[in-house]
């Protein structure tokens, strides 16, 4: 969970902060010496994480691999799996590579997804309830 939300950063030094322990932090929207709001990228994409993976999401095993063989795990892209409440399953992709085809598979199902990732990008897949057997 991410607590910074809005950091001032027109501190003497620019860097936001401190914090009630001193240590200054990063947030996903600065406000600049201009008073101008400043939204960063991090903003969005924690946004996509809180709209996918509601309160009462069950994260469950996923693997992305190069082919539907499950051998060679692609390092440079992460995933997340989860039943959410309503049954539903939502798996976010992070890609911090160039642009992949990707074999992703849940909780060592025996089937998966053939999906295209652009490079650098997060992707969120939702699957209704009856797609796997969990």
């Amino acid at each position: 969970v991410d607590w910074n939300v809005l950091l001032d950063i027109t501190t003497k030094d620019g860097r936001g902060g401190p914090n009630h322990a001193g240590n200054f932090c990063f947030s996903h929207v600065h406000v600049d010496e201009n008073g101008e709001l400043v939204v960063h990228d991090s903003f969005h994409a924690f946004g996509q994480v809180s709209k996918f993976f509601p309160r009462g999401s069950v994260v469950v095993e996923s693997h992305v691999s190069a082919n539907s063989g499950g051998a060679a795990a692609i390092s440079e892209v992460e995933s997340l799996a989860a039943i959410r409440p309503d049954g539903s399953f939502a798996v976010l992709l992070l890609n911090h590579g160039k642009a992949k085809r990707v074999f992703l598979t849940l909780n060592e199902a025996e089937a998966g997804a053939l999906l295209d990732l652009e490079s650098h990008s997060i992707a969120t897949i939702e699957l209704p309830h009856s797609t796997f057997q969990i």
